[in-house]
């Protein structure tokens, strides 16, 4: 009966000891995948933004076609559609939490301050990818009265931007290609919030109103153009003395 008992325990023990060897390499696989998030998560989210941005540049405009694939195609532009500016703001977000700190960690994320200058310059891209691809503006007619929504969102952005580029220094090193990227994103922001602001009902009222106003002038204008030249003193002597 003791050998029995001793047996039993014997086995049990090293069931445990399985047990505990399996949730170890569990354990350390999740660490692994941890590890792995922390180091390369700013990298991975600006990727997943660029590609977000390159399947709309390309399929945005298939949202008008009749296809076969229509509503699918329409509900992944969809998708697309919402996920780029959350992506690009995460992003932006994740890069200012990086930067600048001792040994740039925070929020777990290890990086150098040698990388300092790379997390600014690619903070610009962001801008870029949050005034969207030429090829859609807004997903709905309803998108366009969010224009104010917008104008706070840039201002917000702009000061990250700013933040991140002042606390790249005294490491920065690629201040001139880091400044022009910054216009151009800004330009390209602006001109998205400017373009949503004239497809508007306030936009429409307001381009109505100033053709209405330039009506009358138009008409004197044309009115000029289709009258005869006045003649000149020379003229007139002419004509009466002839």
């Amino acid at each position: 009966m003791e050998a029995v008992g001793l047996q039993a325990l014997y086995s049990g023990y090293e069931r445990s000891e399985e047990e505990e060897g399996k949730s170890g390499s569990r354990m350390s696989t999740l660490e692994k995948y941890k590890t792995f998030w922390k180091e390369w998560q700013v990298q991975l989210c600006i990727m997943c933004s660029l590609l977000l941005q390159i399947f709309l540049f390309f399929f945005a405009s298939f949202r008008k076609r009749k296809t076969r694939f229509a509503e699918v195609i329409r509900s992944l532009i969809w998708l697309a559609y919402l996920v780029a500016d959350v992506m690009a703001t995460y992003s932006l977000a994740l890069i200012s939490n990086t930067i600048g700190h001792p040994k740039g960690k925070i929020m777990d994320t290890t990086y150098e301050d040698k990388y300092n200058d790379l997390l600014a310059f690619w903070a610009p891209f962001l801008l870029i990818h949050l005034g969207g691809p030429d090829s859609i503006t807004a997903h709905a007619v309803e998108d366009n009265e969010l224009w104010l929504r917008h104008s706070l969102f840039l201002v917000a952005r702009l000061f990250a931007c700013g933040y991140i580029f002042v606390r790249s220094f005294p490491n920065q090193t690629l201040i001139i290609p880091t400044v022009l990227l910054l216009v151009a994103g800004t330009i390209k922001y602006l001109e998205r919030t400017v373009s949503l602001y004239l497809a508007s009902n306030h936009g429409f009222k307001e381009s109505a109103s100033e053709e209405n106003d330039q009506q009358p002038r138009m008409k004197r204008l044309e009115d000029f153009i289709r009258s005869p030249p006045p003649l000149s003193s020379q003229d007139s002597t002419q004509k009466s003395g002839g």
